[in-house]
């Protein structure tokens, strides 16, 4: 068998798509399907866009992939009310947890606030910083 690997810098939906039929098969092969459901948490001040959290559902967990708050908004705790609701979505469904990542440049010491344990991090990602992993078991 030859295989030839080639190089692209964008996914066509195509090769995105085989590649989810692939995984998601062998997942339910395994008993662990994927269920994954976005979860989209908007905040709006009147026409004005004050910030955002966009989850993934998944079969036992969450998580939160993103979380922005618009700088005119920030420290006036909208970050806290945004991750108190998907915790109450993630309650109401039943999931294990919660998890989430972050970086040493952003805002790091606000999770362990909320109750989230560090689980992980990557040092130097990016060059000086650090990407950090969170968990919040409910």
């Amino acid at each position: 068998m030859t295989v030839e690997i080639r190089e692209s810098d964008t996914v066509s939906p195509d090769a995105r798509d085989q590649v989810e039929t692939v995984l998601t098969a062998h997942a339910e092969e395994a008993g662990h399907p994927f269920t994954n459901a976005p979860c989209i948490l908007e905040a709006w001040d009147g026409d004005t866009f004050a910030g955002a959290l966009h989850a993934e559902i998944g079969s036992h967990w969450v998580f939160v992939k993103l979380l922005g708050i618009a700088p005119d908004y920030r420290q006036a705790g909208l970050g806290s009310r945004l991750l108190r609701r998907i915790e109450d979505i993630a309650r109401n469904k039943g999931k294990t947890g919660i998890w989430l990542d972050t970086y040493s440049f952003q805002a790091p010491d606000f999770y362990p606030r909320h109750g989230f344990t560090e689980i992980g991090r990557i040092e130097d990602y990016p060059p000086g910083q650090s990407r950090i992993f969170f968990q919040k078991r409910l």
